[in-house]
């Protein structure tokens, strides 16, 4: 009978380009088994977490934990498990390539995104979501939930683009009609 367990080296997938570098000399793991090459210069420059995990010296050598941990390499180059899927991380690191530009299908992708651009430290990943999201259909579908991310990330371009985005919208009827004359003078005493 054939066994079932399987190592994780077999199990994981190659991200895509730009995250297939043969010249990358790290591997960042997603939790859902992808692996994304790249340059350690790279993800240095874009976060001080990464920078900081990679200037952490190794408490025995490399040739000696290849062979004790052979599931923490593979091609030769470490492997660095991450908690966030692939779907986030590439949200997370195309930025760090100039010519590449995320794109989001949702708000709550891109919160998503957002969150773990924080958790790294990725200020320029958060600059290049907000100069996208700023542009994005999204904006005008989910005005007010745009806006509140927009304000939660400092995130300006999105939150004026926001802003000007809702003057184009009417409100419900019913709106006004659901408060009392009471909390409408409550709310507007000074």
């Amino acid at each position: 009978m054939p066994s079932t367990n399987s190592s994780p080296i077999e199990l994981a997938s190659n991200a895509p380009h730009p995250f297939d570098n043969s010249d990358g000399d790290v591997i960042i793991r997603s939790s859902d088994n992808v692996d994304f090459q790249l340059l350690k210069c790279l993800l240095s420059l874009a976060s001080p977490v990464f920078r900081g995990m990679f200037e952490l010296p190794l408490l025995t050598p490399i040739e000696e934990t290849r062979k004790e941990n052979p599931s923490e390499w593979k091609d030769g180059l470490p492997i660095v498990p991450l908690s966030e899927d692939s779907s986030t991380l590439t949200d997370l690191l195309l930025p760090i390539f100039p010519w590449e530009t995320p794109s989001f299908t949702s708000l709550k992708q891109c919160r998503v995104t957002l969150e773990v651009a924080e958790k790294y430290q990725m200020d320029n990943a958060r600059e290049a979501m907000d100069k996208t999201l700023a542009i994005s259909p999204l904006i005008q579908e989910e005005t007010t939930s745009a806006y509140a991310i927009a304000c939660r990330f400092g995130m300006e371009r999105t939150a004026r683009a926001t802003a000007r985005s809702s003057l184009r919208k009417t409100l419900p009827g019913e709106f006004l009609t659901s408060f009392t004359k009471p909390r409408l003078l409550l709310c507007t005493d000074s």
